[in-house]
C-alpha cells in the first residue's frame, strides 16, 4: 500500500481509451479514470493540497490501533522535503513506517502528484521490509516500467458520495474504491472531526479521511496524533 492501505502492509471496470505508456513500447490501455494519471495529460504538482488527502511538507501523523484484534499497529506519515521526477511528472516523497507491536515491519517511500483538478495520483513507491530489526527485502515499482502497472488515483478531486475511483491498477489486478459517506463527524483518539469522508475498499476495508488532515481511520487504526 501505499498511505491508504494502512491495514494491508500488516497483512470489474467498463469503457477504455489509449493512453501514452511512456517508458515502453507503445500506447496501452487503461480504464478512463485512470488515464487521469498519464504523465501525458499534465499538468502536474508535487503540492499535494486536496482537501481529504493534503501532504504539506513537514506535516506528520501517527495512527495506532489492534490489526485484526490482535496486534497493534502503528503508522508514522511523514512528508518529506523531498521531490523524485517519475517520467516527468514531479512528485512529492511521503514516508511511512510500519510497526507491529512495536517492532519495526516496514520502511515506504511513496510518491505522489496532483492533476489540476485536485486529484492525488499515486506514481510508485520503494518498500523496506524487516524482520527483528535486519532489512530482509526490498521492492518497489514506477509508473511507466512497464506496460502493466499503471500510476492511479489516491484521491479524487470530486468528491461526493458514490464517486468511484481506481486505486490501484495492476493488471489483472485492479481495485476500484467508492465513497460511501461525507461531511460526518468522525471522533478519534487525536481528535474530534466535523468533516470527514467515508471510503469502501476491496477487502471490504474501511477507511475515514478528515478534511485538511488527510487518513485518520483504517479498519481500527485510529490516529492518534498529527
Amino acid at each position: 500500500m501505499n498511505i491508504l492501505n494502512i491495514s494491508k502492509r500488516l497483512a470489474a471496470l467498463t469503457g477504455a481509451v489509449f493512453a501514452c505508456a511512456c517508458g515502453s513500447s507503445g500506447p496501452r490501455q487503461v480504464p478512463p479514470e485512470v488515464a487521469v494519471c498519464n504523465e501525458a495529460n499534465g499538468p502536474f504538482s508535487a503540492t499535494i493540497d486536496n482537501p481529504y488527502l493534503p501532504f504539506p511538507v513537514g506535516a506528520m501523523l501517527v495512527l495506532e490501533g489492534l490489526e485484526a484484534g490482535a496486534h497493534k499497529a502503528r503508522i508514522e506519515v511523514t512528508v518529506l522535503d523531498e521531490t523524485r521526477d517519475i517520467v516527468g511528472v514531479p512528485t512529492r516523497v511521503v514516508e511511512v513506517k510500519a510497526y507491529d507491536d512495536d517492532v519495526l515491519v516496514e520502511i515506504a517511500r511513496e510518491f505522489y502528484s496532483q492533476t489540476a483538478d485536485g486529484t492525488v495520483c499515486l506514481f510508485g513507491e520503494e518498500e523496506e521490509l524487516y524482520e527483528n530489526g535486519k532489512l530482509v527485502e526490498e521492492d518497489g515499482w514506477e509508473h511507466g516500467e512497464d506496460r502493466k502497472i499503471h500510476a492511479a488515483i489516491s484521491m479524487p478531486g470530486t468528491i461526493e458520495v458514490g464517486v468511484k475511483f481506481t486505486a490501484s491498477y495492476d493488471p489483472p489486478e485492479v481495485e476500484v474504491s467508492e465513497i460511501t459517506k461525507v461531511a460526518e463527524e468522525t471522533v478519534t483518539p487525536a481528535d474530534t472531526f466535523a468533516d470527514t469522508i467515508t471510503v469502501l475498499e476491496v477487502g471490504p476495508s474501511i477507511k475515514k479521511y478528515a478534511r485538511d488532515v488527510g487518513q485518520i481511520f483504517d479498519d481500527g487504526v485510529e490516529l492518534i496524533t498529527y
